[in-house]
């Protein structure tokens, strides 16, 4: 079948919803870098440059009002030129660190206290990068390397107070490996690194097949009401009483699936690589929008579970044998607050609508949900939930947590998160659906 290609512009159908979502068309004002350059400018070369010029069109396929977004092709490059670069920034940290830690002409506590330094440095990495190039062309980009970032400022904790995994700091090359995956390698009980069998390589691949046709339908629901259905263009829940509760229930929870997938979509393509080389991975993250039978296990066995074993292993363990397993648990909750401070901090570097202070309120609002959930466990109530069906629980705990969602998400949905999801990724919509 013949496809006609049309380039972002007020007259085609596409063109224009692209227009009225993005404010002006990608492919024609969108900076690259910080020199203002343009597309048809990035690269020497007609060969390159002709490729780019296909960046932020649509595919049309003609007679069906379906349209293809081809995505910002440069801000796809630049979010994985940024992330991979951060990762190799953390194998060199992870050299000078492993160096420090098991140097014999220091003291541990020297060691320690080194370790850390470097840690809590790694956090003004973002800020050097802004101030030597400007703007970055995504707000994923920045979201990206402030991920990479809390990955590599937990993993040198881990080391400074070992306690990571059993085997991850053996040797320099095992601590590099550790330190510069995006997902968490698996060690064996001897503190070997775990070899994959062969159908991880198939779950893993039908993991990333099933998260990409979600986050597509969601993209394109995105993409037709701005990630706010029901609500009007540019509303700020935070700012409507009661966070906007019931009706910006549908928002929440069409932003949580965009978020929940791309985070899934990435670590699980960086596991499904890992396992071909033979080498298992932690599983990132297990169900949570689908199988939660309680904030508690949703929390705890099925979101970000990268996450959640460095908090358990250098907060949560460490505190829980000092003050107790709920202050332990506490703690966990606010670190996780304050670090989603800084990634959102740093997503939305530029932003003047930032609310600083929402993420450690959203986290707050677990910690009082969760010790409910403790207190009521061994009532009737909590018996009686228990013996629900798993899909009430399951949306039980969804409504749960979705009200407070709002506080989580703010930094996201007012600084233009998702309305970059939208432009940088490929899509695909119906004519009809962005007049």
């Amino acid at each position: 079948m013949d496809m006609a290609i049309a380039n972002c512009s007020a007259e085609h159908p596409f063109g224009g919803a692209l227009d009225s979502f993005y404010g002006t068309c990608a492919n024609a004002t969108i900076p690259l870098w910080k020199t203002g350059t343009h597309v048809e400018g990035f690269v020497p070369g007609a060969i390159v440059a002709q490729v780019l010029s296909f960046s932020s069109t649509v595919v049309e396929v003609p007679g069906t009002g379906v349209g293809l977004y081809t995505g910002d092709w440069p801000a796809i490059l630049e979010v994985l030129v940024v992330m991979h670069m951060g990762l190799l920034v953390l194998a060199v940290l992870a050299v000078i660190a492993f160096g420090v830690r098991t140097s014999k002409k220091l003291t541990s506590a020297i060691q320690t206290a080194l370790v850390c330094a470097l840690a809590f440095g790694l956090t003004f990495a973002p800020f050097g990068v802004f101030a030597f190039y400007g703007p970055l062309r995504s707000r994923l980009t920045n979201f990206a390397m402030s991920l990479v970032i809390v990955l590599g400022f937990f993993r040198l904790i881990e080391l400074a107070f070992r306690t990571g995994p059993k085997g991850f700091d053996i040797s320099a090359g095992r601590f590099v490996v550790y330190m510069a995956s995006p997902v968490e390698v698996l060690f064996d009980d001897k503190g070997g690194i775990q070899k994959a069998q062969r159908a991880l390589v198939w779950e893993c691949f039908r993991s990333l097949l099933g998260h990409v046709a979600v986050f597509l339908c969601a993209l394109s629901a995105g993409k037709a009401t701005a990630f706010t259905p029901f609500l009007s263009q540019g509303t700020d829940p935070t700012s409507m009483p009661l966070l906007g509760f019931p009706f910006v229930l549908p928002a929440v929870y069409l932003q949580t699936i965009c978020l929940y997938t791309q985070l899934t979509i990435a670590m699980q393509t960086y596991r499904f690589l890992l396992a071909l080389m033979g080498i298992e991975a932690h599983t990132p993250m297990r169900q949570p929008m689908l199988f939660s039978s309680s904030v508690r296990d949703f929390w705890g066995r099925r979101w970000n579970l990268l996450i959640h074993r460095l908090m358990h292993r250098s907060f949560f363990v460490p505190l829980a044998s000092k003050i107790g397993p709920r202050a332990g648990a506490i703690s966990a909750f606010i670190v996780s607050g304050l670090f989603h401070e800084y990634m959102w901090l740093v997503t939305n570097y530029w932003e003047e609508g930032y609310k600083v202070g929402m993420p450690l309120a959203f986290f707050a609002a677990q910690i009082v949900i969760c010790t409910i959930e403790v207190i009521s466990r061994r009532s009737a109530l909590g018996a009686a939930a228990r013996s629900l069906p798993a899909v009430v629980q399951t949306a039980l705990t969804t409504l749960a947590i979705l009200p407070f969602g709002p506080l989580f998400l703010q930094g996201l949905l007012v600084g233009g998160f998702f309305a970059d999801c939208a432009r940088v990724w490929p899509s695909a919509a119906i004519a009809a659906g962005w007049a």
